[in-house]
């Protein structure tokens, strides 16, 4: 039996993270949660063939979300699953921050991808969710 895992992200079909996703389900079984299915700054196209299962929680543009909902549904569905590992790509969701906390008995990875040329961030709204995330 293959080791699950749960990735939560922010919209379906994104290409670059589809063939990653496919990948992995050699190995593990893979489960992708999308927090929606639009983006404002994101029109890819549908991709297919995909060896995952995955579960979109809206269909409107991600900013126009319920975010409560969401993290319920997220919360849900792990909890369905019961997976080994969770994968979240950062804390600023709050259905990224929800997850870690709430299955403390789950292998956590937090996969941020930031370089030193991000944009600069209220340093206030920055430092809570860091504290909370070494907690984590």
């Amino acid at each position: 039996m293959k080791i699950k895992i749960v990735f939560i992200h922010t919209i379906s079909n994104t290409p670059y993270k589809h063939e990653f996703y496919n990948s992995l389900c050699k190995e593990f079984e893979v489960h992708v949660i999308h927090l929606s299915s639009q983006s404002p700054i994101r029109d890819w196209e549908e991709v297919y063939a995909k060896k995952y299962k995955e579960y979109i929680l809206d269909f409107k543009d991600i900013n126009k979300r319920n975010k409560f909902h969401s993290a319920i549904k997220v919360l849900k569905i792990i909890q369905q699953i019961n997976p080994k590992i969770i994968v979240s790509p950062g804390y600023h969701r709050i259905e990224f921050l929800i997850a870690p906390l709430i299955f403390r008995n789950k292998i956590t990875i937090c996969d941020i991808a930031s370089t030193q040329r991000d944009k600069s961030r209220n340093k206030l709204k920055e430092i809570q969710p860091k504290k909370l995330i070494k907690r984590i």
